[in-house]
């Protein structure tokens, strides 16, 4: 296997949005292989995880930022020892505060990888996505169990866990989107080894019980994206985007923002979008109105990368950030709310021609896309920059 590669491939794939504290002042985003905390304003930037300086290939991603001010992260490092050819890929989930002042191991078990851990909204439960051959894929949800200590030893709590297996083992499960009350899980479940098999959308109690396939369809005939499912404000409807595909000569695939009962029932089209396009990271706006998305309307053409808004009725898509990616090969772009919804934080990373990242962002902007301030950024030699203008 060729180890640099592996790695370069994980770094681009890892889920990079920007996470907000509940007070607005704080942004906490994954830049290269560490997990920074830095203040709205550009003023201020701490390290809040790091990797493991003992191995070559080794990072920490995807955080995810409770209302409490804790941090859950993916924590990786290849061992290439003589020992350790049969498993050298190790996949933690680690917890630490905002601060990275204290810093505990979450959940571990070898040979398993982890995907994208989630806070609940009331900062009680961790979900995340593991695979193992064994096991197949699975979701683990770690409740906290409360001990009537204060928040300050937060990390002498314990958790219970529980797993919720896939529906079936041959089906993917990787991003866990938790319901506003924080009763209910929903994610994708796509079958990985049949282009002919079954992609669905599952709605499941966080401790397994209650589950309902909201919207099933053959692959074949189209497919759901699991980085872009929302909850309504009342948890009465699941948004989604849904990839129709078409044979023939004119053969691809049409993207659309929908959305659907936790039921199944009542499925309505939002907004029906450009061919071929790539949609990511559907949003939802704090007040439920409006949602954001990325879309990487043509693939090896950067021009068309860019973060669109559209209410949850439809009506008229607005392009609010560009990130003007014409001088290198690419962009892959990350968005997320302000907790009061006033503003929007973009993660942005490009892509060199030789297929590296080379450089990286973090922006706030207006809803309607303007007035861009820059809170961070990464140049090609790896240096950190806070605020300014780019």
């Amino acid at each position: 296997m060729d180890t640099r590669s592996d790695y370069d491939a994980l770094q681009r794939s890892t889920d990079r949005t920007p996470q907000w504290s509940a007070d607005g002042q704080t942004l906490v985003v994954n830049v290269a292989d560490v997990i920074y905390g830095a203040s709205v304003d550009g003023n201020g930037l701490w390290r809040v995880a790091y990797k493991d300086e003992e191995h070559r290939f080794s990072g920490v991603f995807a955080p995810s930022l409770s209302v409490n001010g804790e941090v859950a992260y993916i924590k990786y490092y290849r061992d290439e020892g003589l020992f350790e050819r049969s498993n050298p890929d190790k996949h933690h989930i680690e917890l630490t505060d905002i601060n990275g002042t204290e810093t505990k191991q979450m959940f571990s078990k070898s040979g398993v990888a982890n995907y994208f851990p989630n806070w609940s909204p009331d900062g009680s439960r961790l979900a995340f996505a593991t695979y193992d051959p064994s096991d197949g894929y699975q979701m683990i949800v770690m409740t906290k169990r409360e001990s009537g200590l204060s928040s300050i030893l937060t990390f002498w709590r314990k958790y219970d866990t529980h797993s919720i297996p896939s529906v079936d083992k041959k089906q993917s499960v990787r991003h866990p989107v938790w319901s506003n009350d924080s009763q209910r899980i929903v994610h994708v479940a796509s079958d990985v080894t049949d282009n002919n098999g079954v992609s669905r959308i599952v709605n499941v109690r966080w401790d397994g019980a209650d589950e309902k396939i909201a919207m099933e369809q053959e692959r074949r005939i189209g497919t759901f994206d699991p980085t872009s499912l929302a909850w309504s404000i009342a948890d009465d409807r699941i948004y989604f985007v849904y990839y129709e595909f078409v044979s023939g000569e004119d053969s691809g695939f049409t993207p659309s923002v929908r959305s659907v009962r936790p039921d199944g029932s009542d499925e309505r089209i939002v907004a029906l979008l450009w061919e071929n396009s790539r949609i990511r990271n559907l949003t939802l706006s704090p007040d439920g109105g409006r949602l954001i998305f990325t879309d990487y309307r043509s693939p090896g053409t950067p021009d068309e990368v860019g973060v669109y808004s559209i209410t949850t009725e439809g009506g008229e898509l607005r392009k609010i950030f560009d990130p003007k990616a014409r001088h290198h090969s690419g962009a892959s772009v990350f968005a997320s709310w302000a907790p009061d919804g006033e503003r929007i934080a973009i993660y942005i990373s490009y892509i060199s021609r030789r297929g590296q990242t080379n450089r990286e962002l973090l922006y706030t902007i207006d809803i309607d896309g303007s007035d861009a301030q820059v809170v961070l950024s990464r140049d090609f030699q790896g240096r950190i920059r806070t605020g300014g203008i780019q």
